[in-house]
């Protein structure tokens, strides 16, 4: 086994790195595998969801139950003093007890003792008491029952609240993942254009190169001065640079993408979809109030319609809130030895009305009027230059497909002017500038016309985009 692991790891060092073979729908699904932006969004999917379940609960009772238990050694001891008690009479008219006084026969007033008591007919023995209570395990238990009835309409409210939130979460993952797609395939066509780039550049340093090596010849033998060929090699020059350029931009573009799709792009790469399709009929149709299905104006009005239920929330701090409880409870302990349990049923309705708070809840109801004011004006805010951006997409795609086709035209003609140029030169019948002008401008417009096919799959994405496609 030890064996076995060292030879797949020489391997790995001694093998050249595999080829990666992309198109735009694979990066697609490795993108979206890939991004964190995805899974933070499922994530406050999750959040919205598990919340949403919250304020449900708020409509049910809440029930709990409470138990208490004591074990103390020593009892609670108190003792009452013996002594005599006042007795009373039974007014059979009234159904009272009145106070059994010795009257005094002269006065009619009642006999007022030494310490300043009244004094009375006949008084009763009490021979004292001694109480013990003991905690010695002694137990309470409840179970209750919390229901709301009325609370300014704040549960409703909140689980409306709680409702937008869900859709604005599922919202805000598909904008996500609308985004992570549409970046994709930036990065991916980019690559394809420097792609080009780089294949271009080398096309063109080695035509520079063929005239370079005609030009030394003609030099070593006399024919041409050697200014000319100094030309040549400053123009040879340039290209070497522009193809470093490419060479580095197309690198720099590789690590874009891989950072976006997860998967190491250092070997090499077979681009499959490489063809650009201009389609110079753009059959899309486009209306400024397309914004309508877009996520962006979607996600501004729940944050207003949100804005409005924490308005009707805050309103509901001048309201009275009614509740009721039902409750069952039991406890034991002793009293003089004697164990004693009772248990007891209970129901209990609550009513709550704020009459004077200072002022706090006029500020917390003017806070939520200017919030509410702010997110509807932000919502019209994004109304206008989404219709705006739709305007300025549908423009560039035109001037896209417009510049495809004079990017066209002038490949076919810098290519037939390349043709001519080369065979005066060789014919003696133009100069080296001409042959060289003649070679820039094929490679500016090849460049020119890389530009233009990228720019018209940006400029379309971009469009369908801002339309909500």
């Amino acid at each position: 086994m030890k064996r076995m692991i060292n030879i797949i790891l020489l391997l790995t060092l001694i093998l050249p790195v595999f080829a990666v073979t992309l198109n735009v729908e694979k990066c697609k699904q490795l993108a979206l595998d890939n991004s964190e932006e995805i899974k933070i969004a499922t994530t406050k999917k999750g959040v919205a969801d598990y919340k949403k379940m919250q304020y449900r609960s708020n409509f049910l009772p809440k029930i709990s139950f409470n138990a208490t238990y004591l074990y103390r050694d020593a009892p609670f001891e108190m003792s009452v003093d013996d002594g005599y008690l006042p007795t009373y009479n039974y007014d059979s008219g009234t159904g009272e007890l009145t106070p059994n006084l010795f009257i005094d026969p002269n006065s009619g007033q009642p006999v007022i003792g030494t310490d300043g008591n009244p004094v009375f007919n006949q008084y009763a023995y009490f021979p004292g008491l001694d109480l013990s209570l003991s905690l010695r395990n002694a137990y309470m238990a409840s179970i209750q029952a919390t229901q709301p009835v009325f609370m300014g309409g704040k549960i409703l409210n909140a689980y409306k609240m709680s409702k937008i939130g869900v859709e604005a979460a599922e919202v805000n993952y598909q904008r996500e993942r609308e985004n992570i797609l549409i970046e994709t395939e930036l990065a991916y066509w980019h690559i394809v254009s420097l792609n080009g780039k780089v294949t271009l550049a080398t096309q063109y340093e080695e035509l520079l190169q063929e005239v370079v090596r005609q030009l030394t010849n003609a030099t070593e033998v006399g024919m041409i001065q050697r200014n000319s060929l100094l030309k040549a090699e400053v123009k040879l020059n340039e290209a070497k640079l522009n193809k470093q350029k490419a060479t580095h931009g197309y690198a720099l573009a590789t690590l874009a993408l891989e950072r976006l799709i997860g998967i190491d792009l250092s070997g090499e790469i077979t681009l499959e979809d490489s063809v650009v399709q201009v389609n110079s009929e753009f059959t899309q149709e486009v209306d400024p109030e397309m914004y309508l299905d877009r996520k962006d104006f979607q996600l501004l009005t729940a944050k207003y319609e949100i804005t409005r239920k924490q308005k009707s929330i805050a309103f509901a701090d001048y309201l009275p809130e009614i509740g009721v409880q039902a409750s069952y409870s039991e406890k034991r302990f002793e009293l003089n030895s004697n164990e004693n349990k009772s248990d007891e049923a209970m129901i209990m309705a609550n009513f709550s009305l704020p009459i004077f708070k200072w002022g706090e809840t006029y500020a917390k109801n003017k806070q939520a009027g200017f919030k509410r004011d702010a997110a509807k004006l932000e919502l019209e805010r994004g109304i206008e230059l989404m219709k705006l951006e739709i305007k300025k997409n549908e423009f560039a795609v035109k001037d896209a497909i417009l510049r495809n086709e004079l990017a066209n035209s002038s490949v076919t003609q810098a290519t037939e002017n390349l043709r001519i140029a080369q065979d005066n030169f060789d014919l003696k019948r133009n100069t080296l500038s001409d042959l060289l002008e003649a070679q820039t401008g094929w490679q500016k417009a090849e460049s020119e016309q890389l530009d233009a096919q990228i720019d018209y799959q940006q400029s379309t994405l971009m469009l369908l985009k801002a339309i909500g496609k």
